[in-house]
């Protein structure tokens, strides 16, 4: 279950105070280099940090979503890189679950944001357990709470499509 439109930054705001509701833990999908992932509790949190972020010139915002109600296993694993193409870098961190929800914005020069949400869904999860088992069974998750929480968002960033 995907969805990605463009919309102004009015209703990119509306959208991350949407992700919000029901008090999910917020996360970067992947952290700065050498960096942990931070996670964000509230909307106005998110929103200062991304303020923050841009003013410095990023754009792009990455983010893995957790509602309590959907259980499920979430982990966060610490990457290795090639420092001769990371800059430097040697390590960053990635949160990872196989019901976790993606929320991707990128701010756009004309003032607007290209904001995606998705989600992968049960049968994904379970053709892909064996390959990825460190992420724990599927099955721990409640995947009718995955879905409902993934329509939702999907419904706020349509309302402005």
């Amino acid at each position: 279950m995907q969805r990605e439109d463009t919309v102004s930054l009015d209703h990119a705001v509306r959208v991350l105070h949407a992700v919000f509701v029901g008090s999910p833990s917020v996360y970067e999908a992947y952290s700065e280099f050498e960096r942990p992932t931070r996670t964000f509790h509230d909307a106005n949190a998110l929103i200062r940090h991304i303020e923050v972020e841009r003013s410095g010139g990023k754009n792009y915002f990455d983010l893995t979503v957790h509602y309590p109600e959907t259980e499920g296993y979430v982990q966060t694993k610490r990457i290795q890189l090639d420092p001769t193409k990371c800059r430097g870098a040697t390590w960053r961190e990635k949160t990872e679950g196989w019901g976790l929800i993606n929320v991707q914005f990128t701010y756009q020069t004309e003032g607007n944001v290209k904001c995606s949400v998705g989600a992968n869904s049960e049968k994904r999860a379970i053709a892909w357990s064996e390959t990825l088992a460190y992420l724990h069974e599927p099955a721990l998750w409640k995947w009718g709470f995955v879905e409902k929480q993934t329509r939702r968002l999907i419904r706020k960033l349509r309302s402005a499509a």
